[in-house]
């Protein structure tokens, strides 16, 4: 940043949004992630989560047009991390019951707040959800 130039003193993301083919189908694979769907504005879809449902991921559906949105909506071009409060074993075994099998995981990987093990799934318009584990919150000794 530049000395003479002030921030614009960015906190946290709110909400990202996915354009998909089926807002019904994108919401039942989220609720089954343990996702809340929620319904706001003029009948607009978004499913939330964390301690206090304060994130969310906001649908674009195809051929719905809703303005502002990006220069290049796209299906399945998303690419996105997710920080579960679970340890490695018990992700692991979840994702299993949910019949979900992760395309790659875990593997070590560099998080915005440290290291993470992460496991790579496909939603259902095929972006890329990397679901990890906070190795610092998950490690006793602190390692």
């Amino acid at each position: 940043m530049q000395p003479d130039v002030p921030s614009l003193a960015i906190d946290h993301l709110d909400h990202l949004v996915l354009t998909v083919e089926d807002t019904a189908r994108a919401c039942a694979f989220y609720e089954k992630l343990g996702m809340t769907r929620i319904t706001f504005g003029d009948g607009r879809v978004a499913v939330a989560f964390g301690s206090r449902l304060q994130q969310r991921i906001h649908f674009h559906e195809v051929g719905r047009v809703i303005h502002p949105r990006a220069g290049r909506a796209t299906v399945g071009s998303a690419d996105f991390c997710l920080i579960t409060s679970l340890d490695v074993e018990s992700l692991q075994h979840r994702l299993g019951a949910l019949g979900i099998s992760p395309e790659l995981g875990p593997v070590p990987r560099n998080g915005a707040a440290g290291p993470i093990l992460s496991f790579y799934i496909r939603d259902p318009d095929n972006n890329l959800v990397e679901i990890a584990v906070s190795v610092v919150a998950n490690d006793p000794t602190g390692i």
